[in-house]
């Protein structure tokens, strides 16, 4: 079975993924495709020693935001501060956001170049994290695969969306309510691990497209957050997807 594992955003930390590629490489025929916002450097050097044979793409890039970027209303890591932005500062939730769904395009397009220029297509397309651990890949659900469903992880920490019809965005019980489509409370949220095939992946990974359009939708007011930004995007894409169960845990070390 053709695996092909699409690491996006950063790789801080990655021995202990690299210890699952090898228990599991007698199962899958496994191809590694990294895309990073960073610029390249002798930590990547020692990257592509390290996955050796593993790695069929490396890609870094410093991400910068489109021009036509309008501000929006964004939380910042402490205290779930929220404001209009009058520059886009580097170390805000959102510029990660937009960089993570970046480099998750750029990444999938890698792989699916890679299979076409080698005439054959991968089985799975899975997105995943080199900073998560586990004792061993997932179950996969292939008939389903092929049924064209998408399988996103139940996520690590479980949220549920809490839009409001408040343009302002408004604090409740000391939890925030973002200014969004109130069609999506109370909905869960997806992060972290996905597979499918070529055509659901496809669509996954193109996430970053429906970010920006909604951003100018909303004429720069639309809440840029990875679990909002990827639930409510599978919820409007229509794809049919579902969650599957998976033990894992983040490496205490990956920030």
């Amino acid at each position: 079975m053709r695996l092909a594992i699409l690491l996006s955003g950063r790789i801080n930390q990655y021995k202990e993924f690299l210890n699952l590629l090898k228990k599991v490489e007698n199962k899958y025929d496994i191809n590694v495709f990294i895309s990073v916002n960073d610029v390249y450097s002798e930590f990547y050097k020692n990257v592509e020693k390290d996955f050796g044979n593993y790695l069929k793409g490396l890609h870094c890039e410093e991400y910068n935001v489109p021009e036509n970027f309008m501000n929006i209303y964004y939380s910042k890591i402490e205290g779930y501060s929220h404001y209009l932005l009058s520059e886009f500062e580097k170390d805000t939730v959102a510029y990660r956001c937009l960089s993570c769904y970046y480099n998750d395009k750029y990444c999938f397009n890698m792989a699916t170049k890679y299979a076409d220029n080698n005439n054959f297509e991968y089985d799975i397309y899975l997105r995943f994290r080199s900073d998560i651990i586990v004792d061993n890949l997932t179950n996969f659900n292939i008939s389903k695969i092929n049924e064209n469903i998408l399988f996103c992880v139940i996520p690590f920490y479980k949220f549920t969306l809490t839009p409001t019809e408040n343009i302002n965005g408004e604090q409740i019980n000391n939890a925030f309510y973002y200014y969004g489509d109130m069609k999506h409370y109370g909905k869960y949220v997806t992060s972290d691990i996905a597979y499918g095939n070529r055509k659901t992946m496809s669509i996954y990974c193109s996430c970053y497209d429906y970010v920006l359009k909604k951003n100018i939708e909303n004429k720069g007011n639309y809440y840029i957050h990875f679990e909002y930004s990827m639930t409510t995007f599978l919820e409007d894409s229509g794809i049919i997807w579902k969650f599957f169960y998976y033990d894992y845990i983040y490496d205490r070390n990956r920030v």
